[in-house]
């Protein structure tokens, strides 16, 4: 629990502000990619984290996932286990 508690705020601001560029309709092509190449990251990370947490702290709760309107636009990355 110690690593999610470090990181999950700074990630939340990074997704905020992900979020906040795909919502802008005045955010160019590159920075709505980018954007979404940030979050698809943002949601790897998190999908480690919470079967990192379920492996060693059951009883912790899992980190919630992006909005599932998002989940539906991410790019593929290359998802490689830590």
């Amino acid at each position: 629990m110690e690593l999610a508690g470090k990181y999950i705020p700074t990630m939340q601001e990074g997704i905020n502000q992900s979020l906040k560029i795909l919502s802008n309709p005045r955010s160019t092509e590159a920075q709505q990619n980018q954007a979404m190449i940030d979050l698809a990251y943002d949601q790897d990370a998190i999908n480690k984290l919470n079967k990192f947490n379920s492996q060693h702290y059951p009883s912790a709760r899992p980190i919630p996932s992006l909005p599932a309107e998002v989940l539906n636009r991410l790019p593929p990355i290359n998802n490689t286990d830590w």
